[in-house]
């Protein structure tokens, strides 16, 4: 969906049909929201943590280091290698930013967006299978 100043689209992914509840959280917390700068799309890299005294994962701020261990990589490097044009610091790829300057950002272009879908992956899905942020796991969320 793009909203109406045009300058911001919203990538919801989810369409659920069943599985484990904890899935249900995609629906309203799972959004991932990319600015159109020129001809690229850049977005801010967030990622579902399950907080103390939260049964429900709620996206919460991640840098580079977590998110490499979500993907059991160099999510960088993961990145450029289905296409991301950049990644980075948000300000940097996003230099009106005036807040989270220093949060993880991807840049893809418009006519490439699958970097993004591997965001949403990384920081949505896998936090959930893992339950990223439980002081312990009840198992794997499958």
């Amino acid at each position: 969906m793009t909203w109406p100043s045009g300058d911001e689209v919203s990538l919801r992914l989810a369409e659920l049909l069943g599985g484990p509840a904890d899935y249900e959280r995609l629906k309203s917390a799972g959004e991932l929201a990319p600015k159109f700068v020129g001809g690229d799309l850049v977005a801010r890299i967030r990622a579902l943590r399950y907080k103390e005294g939260s049964e429900r994962a709620s996206l919460d701020t991640i840098d580079w280091s977590g998110i490499d261990e979500l993907v059991n990589g160099d999510a960088q490097a993961v990145l450029a290698e289905l296409g991301a044009v950049r990644t980075g610091a948000y300000a940097d790829l996003f230099p009106p930013a005036t807040r989270f300057k220093l949060e993880p950002a991807v840049t893809v272009s418009t006519d490439d967006p699958a970097p993004l879908f591997a965001v949403y992956a990384a920081t949505r899905i896998v936090p959930i299978m893992k339950a990223h942020g439980k002081a312990f796991s009840e198992g794997p969320n499958l």
